[in-house]
């Protein structure tokens, strides 16, 4: 509010206007979300609490800070309330952590959802590179035990199979984080607290999928090395 109306300005000593009562700005707090987390703070002021209960809402919200358990500060909370007037209602108490998570079902559901998708396209992906590699290995077990034959060692073997099935990874990941860039804008909506551009996010993904992709290469790969150059020429 401070900044929408009296931008590079000390708001404080302002006097606006509501329900066309004149009122002054004493102080300024910082802003709050109170449609979601994921929505733009709007304009709010804080008024006094004879204000409030004299010309505006029927209902209130008191935030209580305790020093133990929030739970074992219920009884006292009402007590205090109805001491003032044995007619107040104190109703829906939630600790501030209850508060959030019913704030944030829907995000959390949607959060949960895409881990489960996320993590079945890994498992996909992992499973996909097995299997292909299995097959090239197969595919080249007499190239592989003539290359043993003439003197390549268990690593050099290794290595070529591990290149082979990491390159195609390679040129998966940078394609994977073009389209990232390319979508940024529509995968801010489901982000809350990162940007889709995020480079330690970025780096994070795509070192977990060379990690996946690697394990799904090496056991291939160690059992090329593990091929007899006698029975993979007999296979020939």
């Amino acid at each position: 509010m401070a900044r929408r109306f009296w931008p590079d300005q000390d708001p404080t000593g302002k006097i606006f206007r509501s329900d066309g009562l004149p009122i002054q700005v004493i102080g300024v707090v910082g802003d709050t979300k109170r449609n979601g987390l994921r929505q733009t703070p709007i304009p709010q002021a804080y008024f006094p609490l004879p204000l409030v209960m004299g010309t505006r809402l029927p209902n209130l919200k008191i935030v209580v800070q305790t020093a133990g358990p929030p739970q074992t500060a219920a009884g006292a909370i009402r007590s205090a309330v109805q001491s003032l007037d044995d007619r107040l209602a104190v109703y829906r108490m939630q600790t501030m952590t209850e508060f959030i998570a019913d704030s944030m079902a829907d995000d959390s559901q949607q959060t949960f959802l895409l881990s489960i998708f996320a993590g079945l396209a890994l498992i996909l992906a992992a499973v996909g590179t097995y299997g292909v590699m299995s097959y090239l290995v197969t595919q080249r077990t007499g190239e592989i035990g003539i290359r043993m034959a003439l003197g390549a060692g268990r690593g050099t073997v290794l290595w070529m199979v591990l290149r082979e099935g990491l390159a195609p990874v390679i040129v998966g990941i940078g394609i994977g984080l073009a389209g990232t860039f390319a979508t940024s804008r529509l995968l801010e909506s489901l982000l809350f607290g990162v940007k889709p551009n995020d480079p330690l996010m970025l780096a994070g993904t795509s070192i977990a999928m060379a990690a996946v992709a690697m394990m799904a290469c090496v056991i291939p790969a160690m059992g090329a090395t593990r091929v007899e150059p006698v029975v993979a020429l007999r296979q020939e």
